[in-house]
């Protein structure tokens, strides 16, 4: 990139996501091993991962291989590749570029939840396996109304995953107490949650210890909230501010070890950095 391009991007990046200060800078490896297990701090720099019009941008831990929607040319299309690096469009069975179509990766990497609008324009959401280098249809996992949105699923076994219904005041939470049979084990209010919006995916961490999401607050302001519990098996808390991640970040995914936030914009994928 070009020094001329990096100065307009560091202004606009101000702009764009609220941070003082907000400086871009190339990727760097942390000075500290990340940890889930204090106070979440980032920042205040955010590192240009992907120089390429993506969203909803998730990665599986397993193979380091990340999964995205990009749009070229007023064209939308899923694209793969490896963490960081450029993706490429990728054969997604029934994919419409005329709809929103938003994956979710499994941390082992084997299988997406995609949502999928129907054709009386009610989403619904779709489990994909990787199958001869493509994404297939294997099954629906839930119907959903409109605006409601589906988060990163932890790992299996007794995979979690998170159901937000804005239109009806609830977070529903399942697991796959199964091979590919989903069991809902509880409900969140916005309450319970920190958060008085729904309108949101709650991206769980692969050990489905941690959450993160996008949150309201009574006074009209919005962050970046995480919330963790010591086992599966207990209900998240309300969650607190995530330090350091900007408040326009959209729908932030947290890797694995709490190290880095992902977020879209400015035409680039970029992550900030525990600190």
């Amino acid at each position: 990139m070009k020094r001329g391009g990096l100065v307009v991007l560091l202004a606009a990046c101000n702009q764009v996501y609220g941070l003082d200060p907000t400086v871009l800078v190339d990727a760097v490896p942390p000075d500290a091993a990340p940890s889930c297990d204090r106070e979440l701090a980032f920042g205040p720099q955010l590192h240009q991962a992907v120089y390429q019009r993506c969203n909803s941008y998730t990665i599986a831990v397993d193979t380091q291989r990340a999964l995205a929607v990009c749009t070229s040319d007023l064209r939308r299309y899923p694209a793969e590749g490896p963490r960081d690096a450029p993706l490429e469009e990728v054969v997604v069975e029934g994919f419409d570029p005329t709809v929103l179509l938003t994956p979710q990766l499994f941390p082992e990497g084997d299988r997406a939840v995609f949502t999928r609008p129907l054709a009386n324009l009610l989403p619904e959401f779709v489990v994909y396996k990787r199958r001869n280098g493509a994404w297939q249809i294997a099954y629906t996992l839930l119907a959903a109304d409109y605006d409601d949105s589906i988060g990163t699923p932890s790992r299996r076994p007794n995979a979690h995953i998170m159901h937000s219904r804005p239109n009806t005041g609830a977070v529903d939470e399942y697991v796959e107490a199964a091979p590919d049979v989903w069991t809902l084990v509880r409900s969140y209010t916005p309450a319970e949650l920190g958060t008085i919006s729904l309108y949101t995916p709650f991206n769980l961490t692969p050990d489905g210890l941690h959450v993160v999401f996008l949150a309201y607050l009574p006074g009209g302001e919005i962050v970046v909230l995480h919330a963790q519990r010591d086992s599966v098996d207990t209900p998240f808390g309300p969650g607190v501010p995530v330090m350091g991640i900007p408040r326009s970040a959209g729908t932030p995914f947290m890797t694995h070890d709490c190290g880095r936030v992902y977020l879209s914009g400015l035409s680039s994928i970029f992550y900030a950095q525990q600190r």
